[in-house]
């Protein structure tokens, strides 16, 4: 079973009872457009309201998690949307079932704040999770700025934040393997999200309902 995202950019599969969404933009390394942010709010939403499914993981496409907002289109005169303070933006929801991103090559920008939305974060040796919008003074409407804090302590988030610290921006794995922004660092190449599934059908043998529950405000 498959949902229709409307778009060729948003790809929802199923395997069991996981959803799989993926963000397919791999020539902007899965930058989001408003037509890709609309589509990944409406598949999360399918995916919490189909009693089928359980567990959802996102990712990206061509080796890379999401680059965040599409600047090329904003910079064309797209509206800019607030993606977590917008009712429909696709890191407002708070879902009630587990949501897992699957990060490969960069999250960055709103991307870090697309993964942030999730509950939980797996990711393979050469992810790198960066806040590279704050270099030139973008805002960051994701809900970085709250939910960073929460997993890594303000220190280490004012390390990612602060455009000062421009060497701290880029978090890989390889200079920072304890940051707890990931429960899980694959020391694999690629196929990720080939693994991931299992890891969300893993997850479903334990009482999840109880700890995303009590996360549920995050």
């Amino acid at each position: 079973m498959a949902f229709d995202t409307g778009t060729a950019k948003l790809k929802f599969e199923t395997d069991g009872p996981v959803a799989i969404v993926t963000i397919d933009r791999p020539e902007v390394r899965n930058a989001l457009d408003n037509e890709t942010a609309d589509a990944l709010t409406r598949a999360l939403r399918a995916f919490d309201a189909d009693d089928g499914l359980r567990a959802c993981v996102l990712t990206g496409a061509g080796g890379h998690f999401c680059a965040g907002a599409d600047l090329k289109a904003l910079a064309a005169g797209q509206q800019n949307r607030a993606w977590a303070g917008d009712p429909d933006g696709p890191c407002h929801d708070i879902l009630s079932k587990p949501l897992i991103a699957a990060v490969a090559g960069y999250a960055c920008a709103g991307g870090l704040g697309v993964a942030l939305r999730c509950d939980l974060r797996v990711a393979e040796e050469g992810a790198t999770f960066a806040v590279l919008s704050r270099r030139w003074g973008v805002p960051m409407s994701d809900g970085t700025t709250v939910r960073l804090p929460r997993l890594v302590g303000s220190g280490r988030a004012l390390d990612m934040l602060l455009p000062i610290y421009f060497v701290a921006l880029v978090m890989s794995f390889r200079r920072r393997p304890n940051w707890a922004l990931t429960v899980v660092v694959t020391f694999i190449v690629s196929g990720i999200v080939y693994k991931a599934p299992e890891w969300g059908i893993t997850f479903l043998g334990t009482p999840w309902h109880m700890t995303i529950g009590c996360l549920g405000g995050m």
